[in-house]
């Protein structure tokens, strides 16, 4: 199931990830759902309180097919399966961003927001879960507390990971390694390995992941390149 990922220190600032995370899909195959993460610190700054709308939108009676947006159908829906105090809609954003994180102190733990299959299925229905084979969110961050960094404790990704087997997952993660350096690897299952490391002038990342139902692989892409080879 798709989730979010960040870690808390006792200090500093948020460390915002705003996302848009659509979705394609096609008739029945493996089972997958998307995952986006993000690293978030604490600070003092009041989180605004995210009230879903309610339900608006009917699906077709085949479901909803070709790209989709994961954040719009969350907003249509009214349905928010993840802790909306981690992950939501910036206000007064007409863009369709959302942001990631919080400004209060969690105890230092990872966050994940998981999208479930089941989730899913009320999103797009016609069993959805099994039909997702690719996924693309754009990233970005925008603050972080300095301590984090520089133990490299900054990071956030997007992930695929089997809903029938959540150890399975193939995703991109990526790192803040200084100021204007950034280190991107691939995620294989709970192990990441370091294809490269760039400077950037701004930390805003699009990440892509296809599923080929005829190879069982997953490929990973960082702004349209290819990383790695594919991951069965």
């Amino acid at each position: 199931p798709p989730m979010l990922l960040a870690t808390v220190a006792p200090r500093g600032e948020e460390t915002a990830t705003p996302t848009r995370s659509p979705s394609e899909t096609l008739p029945p195959s493996a089972t997958f759902t998307a995952s986006p993460s993000a690293t978030f610190t604490p600070s003092n700054t009041p989180t605004e309180t995210f009230t879903p709308p309610p339900p608006t939108a009917t699906l077709p009676p085949g479901g909803l097919r070709g790209a989709q947006s994961i954040l719009t159908r969350a907003a249509q829906t009214g349905l928010i399966p993840w802790d909306a105090f981690y992950f939501s809609p910036i206000f007064n954003d007409n863009d369709g961003t959302w942001r990631l994180g919080t400004g209060e102190f969690t105890g230092g733990n990872t966050a994940f927001i998981q999208i479930d299959p089941e989730t899913l299925e009320t999103y797009f229905g016609n069993s959805a879960a099994e039909r997702v084979f690719l996924m693309e969110s754009t990233l970005t961050l925008t603050t972080w507390n300095p301590a984090l960094a520089i133990d490299q404790q900054v990071f956030f990704g997007a992930a695929l990971q089997s809903a029938a087997n959540p150890a399975q997952q193939v995703g991109v993660d990526i790192r803040l390694v200084r100021d204007g350096v950034i280190r991107v690897g691939v995620r294989n299952g709970s192990e990441v390995s370091t294809i490269s490391e760039r400077a950037v002038s701004a930390y805003e990342v699009r990440l892509r992941l296809e599923y080929d139902e005829r190879a069982g692989a997953i490929s990973a892409f960082f702004n349209n390149e290819r990383l790695g080879q594919p991951i069965s």
